[in-house]
């Protein structure tokens, strides 16, 4: 997925931000895919790829820090993971 389209999502609270709330919502099966920042801590990324593989959702690696991801959709607050819904 482009940036573009992760940003307007954010922006448009359709995505879903937060580590507890992606596996949460992983485990629901109601996520598309899965976008992790590439300073994602190593824990989470295991368990979301984990999820992700057992939910048959693909998970993104994006080349920007947690930091860069939070600016990027217009949050005061670094993202190290967010979720696309279904359409």
């Amino acid at each position: 997925m482009d940036k573009k389209m992760i940003r307007s999502l954010a922006i448009e609270g359709k995505a879903i931000i937060g580590t507890e709330r992606i596996f949460k919502e992983l485990r629901r099966n109601t996520l598309a895919e899965v976008i992790a920042a590439s300073n994602c801590s190593p824990d989470a990324l295991r368990e979301a790829r984990r999820l992700c593989e057992a939910a048959g959702r693909p998970l993104e690696v994006v080349d920007l820090t947690a930091a860069d991801f939070g600016i990027m959709c217009k949050k005061p607050f670094p993202i190290a993971l967010l979720g696309i819904p279904h359409a």
